[in-house]
């Protein structure tokens, strides 16, 4: 889950061992700030699930209804 409203991008690269790679972030992101500003970026999860993609639908609905409450 990406958490952003802008324009933002991700790539899943497996590896040789069988993990995967996951890169994302804002997709055309080039800017500098003043001192002392801030800039707010995007929030990622990353969840592992088994089953289908129903129970890993479940189990993130799972995850943010503890997380609000």
């Amino acid at each position: 889950a990406i958490g952003w409203t802008g324009d933002w991008r991700a790539t899943f690269q497996r590896q040789k061992n069988g993990a995967v790679r996951i890169r994302a972030g804002l997709k055309d992101a080039s800017f500098q700030l003043p001192a002392r500003e801030i800039v707010r970026l995007p929030s990622i999860l990353v969840m592992s699930y088994q089953g289908s993609w129903m129970d890993g639908q479940n189990k993130f609905r799972r995850l943010m209804r503890q997380k609000l409450t």
